[in-house]
Parts: structure tokens; C-alpha cells; sequence
């Protein structure tokens, strides 16, 4: 029954919106947590009575003043000194929040709170430049990756000790030139990196980190000059012995530097210098000509008219693929387009006449007739599909090709067709026969042969003719098949065409045979296929090694399990294979030593981080400028002495003080310290410490929260007072713990054996310490599990398990025929009982003699 007007409890007058502002001074002054949440959610308390509910220690008050829809400037300001950190970290994260609680939050001593502050959508160039100070690394990462940092903070965060930082810096398109140029000198690779991916450096700081000296550096250089077209930057790279340097260049560089590329070694850079259009008149004579019929292909799809002379040697091109190119331009003589219009292969026909394929395919398909609709219907007679198959209309034997219900025998009629579309449904069919595709393929039609050889679903016909004299798009498709032949492999693998050796060598069915002899091929794309590949031999891997691309290296730091020291040492030329070795399980640590001093702090971090790394190697790191280096080197180092124990525990970075605490040799005069922290994790860390001191755990147990309480109750070092302090803590785990550890009072037992919790009261009656008085007044309590366990209690009296043994449940039964202080008198009588829990527990008791335990094994 709801309460009237004029007899209403505190609760329902601090959540009433009418109540005066006497009455809420009144309800305010009232000890009852309820009065003080109701008074938190309430919109019309004043705000004189907020700053007194605020008064109150427990986070969820001031986290329901926090969630508040409105928030005066004096609230938000006494929220911002709230001692709770989530409380400020939720205040942090508000959509409304005056300038001055902003520059408050932005000076807080906890890092959390300056990182949910660096969530909000704007903030202002004084917050950022306060934030831009901050001790901690990852606040100033965040404020960097920011779209609204401003200049003046980049420019102060470019100078960072923290390499972190500057990476994120040298990303920002933000950044004023002059510090980009400033950054690319930076001692660290992944600086120089970023600076050398951002699209916005000078063209100076491309020209210089083209000349870097790590290989990784250079190769982002010399792709950001692609991204933005910089060919000035890309000539230094014409005579790059790497093959990927080249392409670049052949991509995006100007005339001068394109020309000598169009004869270059490696086809594939050819065939994108082709289609730039710098070409003379010899050098489009000799491209016609190119071993590789991707080059000469590139070169018929030129969008610039070409000579005569050119079509004339393109038009004997052996490639039907280069010749239906060819026949799809629009500025062709009449002699060239009247020869195209006879060629051997029917697509090229068929593109001369028509131009646009696509074009007549949409023509026949809008012009349908009443048969393709008789045509698609699964109802469909055999006499009516080889009448429409006989008709000639395009369009109906189109349907009839897609139609699931067609036979082989309207099928022969159909693959007879003159209509390439018709051949092209069959040879894409999966209820196509080999028999009927190696009809198909008797015509010379790259299209159809095409399809046949990527028709997976259908067992490879051999072709009438031979699958190598196809075009290379149809030896491509082939290459990818999983059911190749080896002599059929063996011809694809060294084939002309890159295109094709590159399907070979990404085949997962290629042997170690066919991939050793792809490992020497010219295309660094097909060596670094290889690299990749999981059937490619060890001895092949170690001859990529030494090779002269980023690609094909790049890809051996993910196969560094199959080569031997000699070989990664080898390997270590630019970061990302130094990255790749620092992470490996199978480094030797002479080499993990030498990565100990890379350039690259990212690859002294991973170095740190290998378990493999002599731990003695990592104390000089302890120094290091970058706090990931430091964060690592401090948690696993082995031996540290006072002095530096001292000076990491008062690190300005909170992640080298957390992994600080997580050492087990980190002496107690250093935890002393880190106890002290406003850090959860540090603190949390401390109280798991084996090394922690009885005062170090004594303040912790004091501590407002229930996850570091939990861990002092779990320390086997835990005094007795603090324990009996974390005896009242609200949270029941806490309880439990004390509950469990073998430090606690047995006065503190006997009360915590009158739990309202049944897990905290089994957890005293599984401590060794419980008094026999405590165990047999748990004996009788309502809870099956708790009964159960003052049953394997050792210390349980004889009487007690006597009236245990007859227990109603099964369990607690079982639990005292597994004691191993239970009387054989008992165990007998125990022996008799009809359950098959107890008997499971007896056979395991070695009190019980051998007879009895057989019986009661076979009961």
C-alpha cells in the first residue's frame, strides 16, 4: 500500500521533487545510506546539499551525483577532488563540463583520470598543453593521436623522451614541417618510419630517409613519394637493386627516371613503366616483343594511340589475350581490325565485331523472347531444350545453359553454339562432364578455355591441343588448380609469364621440388611467394636470406623457425626482420643480446619482452629512455640493489613502478613505496607480493577497495590484525579469504563462522586453524557444502563425524568416509550405506582395510 501524503519514510521524501530545501538539509544530516543515493538522483536537491552528500566516502554516492543530467560549476568542481578514481573518470567523460573542472581533471596525480579526460570530443589548447606535461607516456600518446592537438603541443611533444610519443607525433598531418625535419633524425627507426609514411613531410625529409640507413626506412620513403607523386624524391631509386624500389619508381616517377626502367630485368617493373606512356617509338618496338606477355598486354591497353608499326607486331602476337586487347581499341586501321575479324581464336573475333561485348550481351538480353522463359522452367521436355538449343536464339540458350534439368545430350547440342556467352555458362557449369569440356575446349577460344581451367568443381580435362600453348590469363587460371599433374606444374613454373609463376608459387599443393626451383626466379613477388609458403624446404628458406628484396625478407621474419643462427643473423637487415627475431622463440641470445642495443627501441621492447633474453643482459635497460623498455626490463630483471630498486619506484612512468611490483625480487623497502600509490594495478601487485612488509600490507588492508582486500587476505604474510580488520569488509570474497588463510585468529574464525555468506562459513570450516567448538556448531548449519566440509575437516572431533555419518545428504557422508580421522568402527558402518558416493570415498581412504576397501570398490 503506498504511503500517504503526511506519513512518508526519509527514502520517499528525499526522492519527492517538491520537498523543500529545509527538509533536504534535514534528510542530508540522517545516517541512512538510502536517503543519501535518494538525495544523489534527485534533480530538484539544491546544491549546498549535494556538497554535504559528497561528504560521504562511498564511491556510489558520489557516482550517482556524477551521472546527474545537470551539473552546477561548484558540484562538478568538489567532484573533481572526489577521492574515488572512478568517480573523477566518470566525471571526466561528461558531454558538459565547464573549462575550470576540465584544467583541474588535466592536473589530477592518477593517469586514468587524464586518459578518460583525453575521451572527450574537444578540449581546449590550455588542457592540451597541461596534458602535453603530463609524467605519464601514454597520456601523452593519447593527447598526440588527438585530431584536435594543438601545434604547440606537437611541436613540445616532438622533443619526448618517450619514442612512443614521437612516433605519434611524426604521424600527426598537423605537425609543422620543421618538426617533421626534426624527427627524422630521431635515434629510433619507427620515428623515422613515421615520418617517412606521413604524406606531409617536405620533400627534403623524403630525399634524406630515401638515403636512411635502415632498409625499412627507405622503402616507406620511397612509398609516400608514390602516394603523393613526389618523382623527384623516387629517381635516387632508379638503380635500387631491390626489385620493389624500382616498381615504385616505374609507378610514379617522371620521364627521366621511367626511360631506363622500360628494359629493366624484372618484368613486372616493365610492364608498369609501359603503361606510363614515356616511350619512344623503339622502345614500344622492342616492348612488343617482351619475353613476358604481361608487358606486351599492358602494352595493346595503352590509352595513348600507338604506331603502326606496333599494332603490326602486336597483331602476330602468339597470346590471344594481347590480341583481344589489341582488338578493343577504338583507333585501329582498317587493314589491322579487318585481320583481327579473322583471327583463329573466336573472342578475338568477337571483340573486333562488337567492340564492347558487355554491350551485346545487354542487347540480347533486353530483346528476350517467349522461349527464354520456357527455357529457364525446371518442367522443361527434353524435345523443347534441344529445340531451343537448336533455334540459334542467344538468349534462350543462355537460360537453357543455366538450367539445372538440362541433359548431357542438350548440352553437346549447346557447346556447338556460335555464342561464346553459351560456352562460357557450360564451361563454368559443375555439372558439367570432362568429356563435354574437352569438346569445348577443341575451339580456340581463350575465354572458354579460361573458364574450363578455373572450373575447380569439375576434374581437369587434358585439352586437345596443350594447356601451355594457351594465353597466359588461361595458364593463370591454371596455376591456382589443386589437381595439377607434375609435368604440367613443372611446364607453369617455368613459364614466361610471371603472372603464372606467381600462381604456382602460391599454390598450397606445390612441392618443395617446384618451389626450390621458383626461389631463383627473377620477380620478387614469386621469391617472396615462396618465402611464404609452408612446404618450401629449409634449405630454400636459407637462400632467401641473402636476397636482394625487402619483400622476399620481410616475409623469412615470419618462417624464422626453419633456419639456423647463421641464417638469422643473416637476416637482421631492417627492423621489421629485427622485429621478427626479437620475437622469435628460437633467437639465440647472443643474437638477442646484440637487439639489445638496436636503434629501434620498438625491437629493444620485443627483446625485453622474449623470455629468451638473459635476464643479467637486461639491467643496463633499466636506464633506458623509453618506458616500455624500462616497464619490461624491471619485471624480469633478476638481481637489483636497494639504490635502484628506489629510483625505479619513483619512475615517472606508473608502468615501470607496476612492473616494479610484479618482480619477485623487488625488495621490501622498494614496495614500502609503491604501496603508497593511487595506481590499482600497483597496489594490487603489492599485495600479491611475496616480499611485502606487515606495514606495507596492514595500510593496503585499509585501502577502499575489495580487489586489493582480497589479495592481503589471500598473502600468507598477513598479520592477524589486518586480517581481522578485512573480517568486517562488506565484500564476501574478501571474507572468505580470511576465511582461508592459515594467519587468522581464531576468535576472528569463530565469528566468521556466523556468515550470512554459506561460502564464507565452508571456507572456516576448511581452515586447519578452526576451533573443534566452531567445527561442531558449523557441523548443524542449513548448508550441505558447508556440513560437507567440516566433514574432511581433520580437526573434527569424533562426536561430530559420528552425527555427520548420518547425515541426510550424500555429500557430507561422503566427506567423512574420505577423512582420514574418521574411526574404523565408523568407517564400517559407513561401508553399509547405499549410496555410491560414499563408497567411491572409502575405496579412497587408507584408514579403511584392504577387505573393506575391495567391498566397497565392488559395491
Amino acid at each position: 500500500m503506498a504511503a500517504s501524503d503526511d506519513v512518508l519514510t526519509p527514502r520517499q521524501l528525499a526522492r519527492r521533487t517538491t520537498t523543500s530545501s529545509a527538509c533536504f538539509r534535514t534528510l542530508v544530516e540522517l545516517e541512512d545510506f538510502g536517503v543519501r543515493k535518494a538525495l544523489a538522483r534527485n534533480r530538484s536537491t539544491p546544491d549546498d546539499v549535494l556538497l554535504l552528500v559528497l561528504a560521504d566516502p562511498h564511491p556510489r554516492v558520489g557516482y550517482l551525483v556524477c551521472s546527474r543530467a545537470t551539473l552546477s560549476e561548484v558540484v562538478a568542481i568538489a567532484l573533481a577532488s572526489h577521492p574515488d578514481i572512478e568517480v573523477r573518470c566518470h566525471l571526466a567523460v561528461r558531454r558538459e563540463l565547464p573549462e575550470a573542472v576540465q584544467r583541474l581533471l588535466a592536473h589530477d596525480k592518477i593517469v586514468h583520470v587524464k586518459y578518460a579526460l583525453l575521451k572527450r570530443e574537444q578540449l581546449s589548447e590550455h588542457v592540451s598543453n597541461t596534458l602535453a606535461n603530463a609524467s605519464e607516456p601514454l597520456v601523452r600518446i593519447a593527447l598526440a593521436k588527438r585530431p584536435d592537438c594543438s601545434v604547440a603541443a606537437l611541436t613540445q611533444l616532438a622533443d619526448d623522451s618517450d619514442p612512443g610519443v614521437c612516433r605519434e607525433v611524426a604521424r600527426s598531418t598537423r605537425v609543422p614541417s620543421a618538426v617533421l625535419s626534426k624527427l627524422m633524425q630521431h635515434s629510433d627507426t619507427w620515428v623515422r618510419v613515421a615520418v617517412a609514411q606521413n604524406t606531409t613531410s617536405p620533400a627534403s625529409a623524403r630525399d634524406r630517409l630515401g638515403r636512411d640507413v635502415d632498409e625499412s626506412v627507405r622503402y616507406c620513403a620511397a612509398y609516400a613519394a608514390h602516394q603523393v607523386q613526389d618523382s623527384g624524391s623516387l629517381s635516387q631509386h632508379v638503380k635500387n637493386r631491390d626489385d620493389g624500389f624500382r616498381w615504385i619508381v616505374a609507378v610514379s616517377g617522371n620521364s627521366e627516371s621511367v626511360a631506363p626502367l622500360l628494359h629493366d630485368k624484372s618484368p613486372r617493373v616493365r610492364w608498369s613503366a609501359v603503361t606510363r606512356g614515356f616511350a619512344t617509338l623503339a622502345d614500344l618496338l622492342a616492348l612488343a616483343r617482351d619475353s613476358d606477355p604481361m608487358v606486351r598486354l599492358s602494352l595493346a591497353g595503352l590509352p595513348t594511340a600507338l604506331p603502326d608499326a606496333v599494332s603490326v607486331v602486336l597483331l602476330a602476337d602468339p597470346d590471344s589475350g594481347v590480341r583481344a586487347s589489341l582488338a578493343g581499341r577504338a583507333d585501329l586501321g582498317p587493314a589491322t581490325l579487318l585481320s583481327l575479324t579473322q583471327d583463329e581464336d573466336m573472342y578475338v573475333r568477337r571483340v573486333a565485331r562488337l567492340g564492347d561485348p558487355e554491350g551485346d550481351e545487354s542487347r540480347l538480353k533486353s530483346n528476350e523472347t517467349p522461349s527464354s522463359a520456357r527455357a529457364r522452367s525446371n518442367r522443361i521436355t527434353e524435345a523443347d531444350m534441344l529445340q531451343i538449343a537448336r533455334s540459334g536464339e542467344a538468349a534462350s540458350m543462355r537460360h537453357l545453359a543455366r538450367n539445372r534439368v538440362c541433359t548431357d545430350a542438350v548440352r553437346v547440342v549447346l557447346a556447338a553454339s556460335d555464342d561464346v556467352e553459351v560456352r562460357t555458362i557450360l564451361a563454368a557449369s559443375r555439372t558439367s562432364k570432362p568429356a563435354l569440356l574437352t569438346e569445348l575446349l577443341r575451339l580456340h577460344d581463350d575465354l572458354v578455355d579460361r573458364t574450363v581451367a578455373g572450373n575447380i568443381l569439375v576434374p581437369l580435362p587434358e585439352h586437345p591441343r596443350s594447356w601451355s600453348s594457351c594465353s597466359f590469363t588461361v595458364r593463370q587460371s591454371l596455376a591456382a588448380r589443386k589437381d595439377l599433374s607434375d609435368e604440367l606444374r613443372v611446364q607453369l613454373a617455368s613459364d614466361v609469364s610471371s603472372l603464372v609463376r606467381l600462381a604456382v608459387a602460391s599454390n598450397p599443393t606445390s612441392g618443395p621440388e617446384i618451389l626450390a626451383l621458383l626461389a631463383a626466379d627473377v620477380d620478387h613477388l614469386v621469391r617472396a611467394a615462396v618465402a611464404r609458403h609452408r612446404c618450401t624446404s629449409t634449405s630454400t628458406l636459407r637462400g632467401l636470406v641473402d636476397d636482394p628484396t625487402y619483400e622476399a625478407r620481410g616475409t623469412l621474419s615470419r618462417r624464422l623457425d626453419r633456419l639456423d643462427a647463421d641464417a638469422l643473423s643473416r637476416l637482421a637487415t631492417n627492423d621489421q626482420c629485427r622485429l621478427g627475431l626479437a620475437r622469435s622463440k628460437i633467437s639465440s641470445t647472443h643474437l638477442l643480446s646484440l637487439l639489445l642495443a638496436d636503434d629501434s627501441h620498438v625491437v629493444v621492447t620485443e627483446t625485453a619482452k622474449n623470455l629468451r633474453t638473459p635476464a643479467r643482459a637486461l639491467t643496463p635497460l633499466l636506464s633506458h629512455p623509453s618506458s616500455a623498455v624500462r616497464w619490461h626490463a624491471a619485471k624480469r630483471v633478476t638481481w637489483l640493489s636497494e639504490e635502484q630498486a628506489l629510483l625505479l619506484a619513483s619512475d615517472a612512468s606508473w608502468t615501470v613502478r607496476e612492473g616494479l611490483a610484479q618482480n619477485p625480487i623487488a625488495p621490501s623497502c622498494a614496495l614500502d613505496v609503491l604501496a603508497r600509490e593511487d595506481t590499482l594495478s600497483i597496489r594490487l601487485a603489492v599485495a600479491r607480493h611475496p616480499n611485502a612488509s606487515d606495514e606495507a600490507l596492514d595500510s593496503l588492508a585499509r585501502v577502499w577497495n575489495h580487489q586489493i582486500h582480497s589479495a592481503v587476505a589471500d598473502h600468507p604474510r598477513a598479520n592477524a590484525p589486518a586480517l581481522d580488520h578485512l573480517a568486517r569488509d562488506r565484500n564476501a570474497s574478501t571474507r572468505a579469504a580470511v576465511a582461508r588463510n592459515a594467519n587468522t585468529p581464531t576468535s576472528t574464525l569463530g565469528r566468521l563462522a556466523r556468515d550470512k555468506r554459506d561460502w564464507v562459513r565452508a571456507a572456516v570450516a576448511e581452515n586447519p586453524n578452526t576451533d573443534p567448538r566452531t567445527l561442531r556448531r558449523l557441523a548443524g548449519d542449513k548448508s550441505q557444502w558447508t556440513r560437507a566440509t567440516v566433514g574432511r575437516n581433520r580437526r573434527t572431533g569424533i562426536a561430530v563425524l559420528e552425527v555427520l555419518a548420518s547425515d541426510a545428504a550424500a555429500d557430507v557422508r561422503a566427506a567423512v568416509a574420505g577423512n582420514g580421522r574418521t574411526p574404523l568402527k565408523l568407517l564400517i558402518h559407513l561401508a553399509a550405506d547405499a549410496d555410491s558416493i560414499v563408497h567411491r570415498s572409502l575405496a579412497k581412504n587408507p584408514n579403511l582395510p584392504a577387505e573393506e576397501r575391495v567391498l566397497s570398490a565392488l559395491y
